[in-house]
């Protein structure tokens, strides 16, 4: 990962430090949020002297968003500094997003979670999930806060005995003007209740892992900052400090490397640490909570704005000893991931300081202090915009429902021995006939897998059990295989593994008691495109930016992200994101921004039986200087690209062919004009992405076999004439299903199929 800043120079602290930070008490009217585009190191001092606040997470050489006066703004402007405006007038800016907040209100269709709340409308909304639901919530409180609120806490878990289950602690808003934050904490305590029993990820969680809730850390300054329009984009809590300022940063007061780089002496700075580590009550309270409770295991900070997912350390850019360095980032790796699939946005996972180093956050304290898991997610937006701190109220929902999954994750982590990862999905259907291979991911969490434990468990019908092991494929990754059964038949399964100290796990967590279950149908290709031949494909979307390596349809040339061969056999050409190998690894791999590959439109209504999409796709992005930073992703429409529906989306590098199957009843209504978007994005400079796309089919899964295989129609009974047309129809127009010879075909449609199937006929049934 790209790390934009190391320890700050003495001058960049003194910037830092004279901040006067307008939004404490000035009006608003007039200033403007810029994204500066700084150049240099002596810049980068110019800047931070003009600014009035910092906005940005990353701060140094390179983009920040920083908060400006119209004077110094003009100065900008005077000394020839380039700048990109965000908000041109927060004081018209800020006062409309109020008006939109108490439209909403009036309005009697809003939904709690389709617009921001105040601190007595979130105490308020989980008063009542507690009323409801008195046997999974309690409330209670950590403490008083400086100015006397109560810090609310909801302690959160499924009926029954307590004992032995994991703690996860999710806190939001220490920065007061992070709206985003209390509502995303709340989303997810809503969840937790209402989802229990019903979403089975949810429920076997809440049934091994208590969840503290702590919606709003700083209630002083979220109050301050609900007062009136001009305070909006408070920090801080409401310190009176000893020069007349206010405020303290609650984030730069927890002990671990207190007083450190990142954080100030000088109370009018933003980051202003306080007079001493735990000097304010918001923190001690937290404290003294989190060691009251030594069975918490997770905690999460969550803040806006910058899509990341941060682990400690903080304070210095030297990494966690091993096991937890490696440890920390696959989890944080994976809640990215889980993020994206939700479907949701990328977050960049990265160590904390390789933003810039911030000595006194709370990760560093719950991991080095209490030792606990610890992240912060950074959410939405990516960068300012005219959202920043304030994005339209439509962003709460999509924002709080793509972190539940990241938490979920983390809970997983700490309150199972091992979890569960199936990196090609969990089906519900396999073709009849044939043998069906599932591959499952075991991940360690509060153990370590023995890896001669690893198996299935499977039945048809009624009955016992039969348990086989599975197969290895080696890091951790296993492939079980579920024998073939009729068309019509389910068979049901789950998975099991031990952990070295001999405690069993099961996936899904009940086991038998609440098994998988895998239909088997039969796959009727309807339309095969195996891009050897131009049939309509659209390369390019409105908003595409890539510089280089856009789709085209190619031989590629082989490099260490990109196939040496498309996937079809026989077969040269697939679409490729740049598919000269050139002189080095990124020399023709997508570079600055999107490109966009539309499939031609395929009939999901053609014939009988639920349709499905298949294809095979490559992406690699974990080469280069920033890996795992860019995402690939898929989506589908209806209505012949007018509108899309994500289907997939994730961070993670395949660098093989890997196929794919989109049931299309599960996204959309299924119509005449379906077709697929391949996105492939370079966001991370140093990043080298490589996606390509081959073979995309229609299938239809149903059971229409009579166990007479010249019954080409289906109708049953004796091979007749209509079989014989039929069997003519799709033999004349090269249906892969007519190409009987030899057997299981070769790709051809000749006389050898026509013969083939006439022996067939005339065997009769």
């Amino acid at each position: 990962m790209p790390r934009t800043l190391r320890p700050l120079s003495a001058a960049l602290l003194v910037a830092f430090s004279g901040l006067s930070a307008l939004a404490q008490e000035a009006d608003l009217s007039g200033h403007s949020a810029v994204t500066v585009m700084v150049q240099n190191r002596d810049q980068l001092d110019m800047v931070l002297s003009l600014a009035e606040g910092i906005w940005s997470e990353r701060v140094g050489v390179g983009p920040i968003d920083i908060q400006v006066s119209p004077e110094a703004r003009a100065k900008l402007d005077a000394l020839g500094i380039t700048y990109r405006v965000m908000v041109d007038d927060l004081g018209t800016f800020t006062r409309q997003r109020f008006d939109e907040i108490e439209l909403l209100n009036r309005r009697r269709d809003t939904a709690w979670f389709q617009n921001y709340r105040t601190l007595a409308e979130i105490r308020s909304y989980l008063g009542q999930l507690e009323a409801d639901h008195p046997d999974f919530v309690d409330h209670g409180s950590v403490g008083d806060s400086l100015q006397g609120e109560d810090i609310n806490l909801y302690t959160i878990t499924a009926p029954g005995d307590r004992t032995g289950r994991v703690g996860v602690l999710l806190m939001g808003c220490q920065h007061a003007r992070e709206w985003l934050s209390p509502m995303t904490v709340t989303y997810i305590a809503d969840q937790l209740v209402t989802q229990y029993g019903t979403d089975t990820r949810i429920t076997d969680l809440m049934d091994a892992a208590v969840f503290y809730i702590i919606p709003v850390s700083n209630p002083d300054g979220y109050l301050y900052t609900w007062s009136n329009t001009n305070n909006r984009y408070w920090r801080k809590n409401r310190r009176p400090n000893f020069d007349g300022t206010f405020g303290v940063d609650l984030n730069r007061n927890w002990s671990v490397a207190w007083g450190g780089t990142g954080s100030s002496g000088t109370p009018n700075s933003e980051t202003y640490r306080g007079t001493a580590a735990f000097s304010e009550p918001e923190t001690q309270r937290i404290r003294d909570f989190a060691l009251a409770h030594p069975d918490i295991a997770a905690h999460i900070d969550f803040h806006t704005y910058s899509q990341l997912v941060l682990w400690p350390w903080g304070y210095t850019v030297t990494n966690l000893p091993e096991p937890d360095n490696s440890r920390y980032t696959a989890l944080g790796i994976a809640m990215a991931n889980e993020i994206l699939a939700a479907p949701g946005v990328a977050y960049t996972p990265e160590q904390s300081s390789d933003l810039y180093e911030a000595a006194g956050d709370s990760s560093d304290w719950f991991h080095g202090v209490h030792g606990s898991t610890s992240f912060t997610i950074e959410m939405r937006p990516a960068s300012g915009g005219l959202d920043g701190f304030s994005p339209a109220a439509t962003q709460i929902l999509p924002t709080a429902r793509e972190n539940l999954p990241a938490a979920l994750r983390l809970a997983e982590h700490v309150a199972f021995p091992l979890s569960w990862e199936f990196p090609n999905g969990v089906p519900d259907s396999a073709d009849a006939d044939a043998a069906a291979t599932i591959d499952v991911r075991i991940v360690a969490g509060s153990g370590q897998l023995n890896p001669a434990s690893a198996t299935v468990s499977y039945r048809t019908g009624p009955g016992s059990f039969t348990t086989t092991p599975m197969t290895s494929l080696g890091s951790g990754l296993y492939r079980a295989t579920l024998p073939a059964q009729a068309c019509g038949e389910t068979t049901e399964y789950y998975f099991t593994a031990e952990t070295t100290d001999l405690r069993v796990v099961h996936s899904p967590a009940q086991g038998e008691g609440n098994p998988r279950s895998l239909g088997f149908t039969q796959s009727i290709v309807s339309a095969i495109d195996d891009v050897e031949t131009p049939t309509g494909w659209i390369i390019g979307a409105p908003g595409d930016n890539a510089v280089r390596g856009v789709w085209e349809r190619a031989n590629p040339e082989a490099t260490a992200a990109q196939p040496e061969d498309d996937h079809s056999n026989p077969g040269t050409l697939c679409y490729v994101t740049g598919p000269l190998a050139g002189t080095a690894l990124g020399a023709n791999d997508v570079d600055g921004g999107v490109t966009t590959l539309v499939s031609p439109p395929f009939d999901a209504l053609a014939q009988a039986g639920d349709a499905v999409l298949e294809y095979w796709y490559w992406f690699s992005n974990d080469k280069g200087a920033s890996p795992g930073t860019d995402a690939w992703q898929v989506a589908i429409s209806g209505d012949n690209g007018s509108t899309w529906t994500v289907v997939e989306q994730t961070l993670a590098s395949t660098n093989a062919w890997v196929h794919r199957e989109v049931r299309i009843a599960d996204h959309i209504t299924p119509t005449s004009q379906v077709r697929l978007r391949f996105v492939a994005r370079d966001d991370e400079p140093g990043g080298i992405v490589e996606a390509a796309v081959d073979d995309l089919a229609m299938l239809f899964l149903g059971c229409t076999d009579t166990g007479c295989d010249a019954d080409w129609d289906g109708s049953g009974g004796q091979p007749d004439s209509g079989d014989f047309l039929a069997y003519l129809n799709d033999w004349a127009g090269q249906n892969p299903v007519a190409d009987l010879a030899p057997a299981g075909g070769d790709g051809n449609f000749d006389s050898a199929d026509f013969l083939a199937y006439l022996n067939l006929f005339a065997q009769g049934c």
